[in-house]
């Protein structure tokens, strides 16, 4: 049976949350949850907004403490305005890395500016704009998603064609970007501070 709620609370680094919701019988209760039980959502991310709506089903607490809540799915609606494929948003580099003796360069960046936002992989050789050499660790990259599923039947996230921003170019971006329809309505009311820590 799957139950419909909200989340009420969010843990330090949004490593877990607790959610809303009503019982059968009308009760309200509470429900913990654990990040790693969000089902991601179609462009990858995981982490829940205070008040997010979410679908879920409950489970015994390993830990003997009752029931948690698990398979998590966040049921906001402007979810389905999003087009994983013409997506387009901004983040900032949390981490680099070489991580072989070919040179390549790997890293993460960082979706949103609150504790615990979610992190997507990106390789160097995806920036397709000038300034690509210089990148480090705070630039902030204008990127789309390419989803991949793993031989194991998962699926994982990769930031593909970005480009780097300087801190001026960020607002004209984003501007050209809701001109050609690349947000969804909701996004466009959104500031660039708070369009990065939603993504």
């Amino acid at each position: 049976m799957r139950f419909q709620g909200y989340v009420s609370r969010i843990g330090p680094y949004a490593r877990y949350v607790f959610i809303g919701y009503a019982d059968e019988s009308g009760m309200v209760l509470e429900a913990w949850a654990s990040r790693k039980s969000v089902i991601p959502d179609v462009i990858g991310r995981i982490n829940l907004p205070l008040g997010a709506l979410v679908s879920f089903a409950l489970a015994p607490d390993p830990r003997g403490r009752g029931k948690i809540a698990v398979e998590i799915k966040d049921e906001s609606e402007d979810l389905s305005l999003i087009d994983p494929t013409t997506h387009r948003e901004f983040g900032t580099i949390h981490d680099l890395q070489r991580t072989d003796t070919s040179g390549r360069v790997y890293g993460l960046i960082k979706r949103g500016e609150e504790d615990g936002a979610d992190l997507i992989q990106f390789r160097a050789s995806a920036i397709v704009s000038d300034g690509a050499d210089t990148t480090q660790i705070g630039d902030v990259l204008e990127y789309g998603i390419a989803t991949h599923t793993n031989q194991d039947g998962g699926i994982s996230y990769n930031a593909i064609d970005i480009h780097t921003c300087i801190p001026e170019d960020v607002a004209q971006k984003q501007q050209q970007q809701q001109d050609r329809g690349l947000y969804s309505p909701a996004d466009m009311k959104l500031s660039i501070r708070e369009l990065i820590s939603r993504k």
